[in-house]
């Protein structure tokens, strides 16, 4: 009988060991589920509060409806695929309200933050001081305050000629040069030539 009762104490005390270990295994899972579930009702929470509230640190604000139609004003650019030298001209324009065709604030803001892109496009655009319809497309999707893509439609001319395209063809055209003055040779191409 001695033994028998050893062996259910050994038993008793080798369950015991399991169901406290249990327990203490089903404590800290409910522990942690419970901190993870509180973590993500907190995280869900959040996003839908920075969406709806009207402040806050974490805002974006949304600038795809700030562009608009500027065509009333007028930038200048040296190059239409340097970024800087877009974005220099972007802040040379009117800031106010797009219904008055000017900047909107909020807008500006968003082209001031380094990781909005801008993009320049016209169907034509040629270097030769005159005004071109064109738009800039101005995406804030990795932007800190601000998120969306929107566009504002402007008048771009260059700051420069290009001479490329002013070339002509004076072959059959008898030139008369009187010296070897570039100013003569200017002339003499000039009053010989139909610009």
């Amino acid at each position: 009988m001695t033994s028998m009762r050893k062996i259910l104490h050994t038993i008793n005390r080798k369950m015991q060991l399991k169901i406290w270990s249990l327990i203490v295994i089903l404590v800290i899972s409910f522990v942690g589920f419970g901190i993870g579930g509180w973590q993500l009702w907190q995280h869900f929470a959040n996003t839908a509060n920075n969406e709806n509230s009207c402040g806050g640190v974490s805002e974006r604000t949304n600038i795809t409806l700030l562009g608009g139609d500027l065509s009333k004003q007028v930038i200048e650019i040296e190059d239409s695929n340097n970024w800087m030298d877009l974005y220099g001209a972007l802040l040379t324009l009117e800031i106010g309200s797009k219904n008055d065709g000017k900047l909107e604030p909020q807008l500006l803001e968003a082209i001031k933050d380094p990781a909005t892109t801008l993009t320049f496009s016209s169907e034509r655009f040629d270097e030769d001081k005159t005004a071109y319809a064109a738009t800039i497309i101005i995406n804030a999707d990795n932007a800190t305050n601000f998120y969306g893509i929107t566009n504002i439609a402007i008048q771009a001319k260059s700051k420069r000629i290009n001479i490329i395209n002013l070339g002509t063809n004076l072959t059959d055209t008898p030139v008369y040069i009187s010296s070897d003055i570039p100013k003569d040779i200017l002339s003499a191409m000039i009053a010989n030539s139909e610009i």
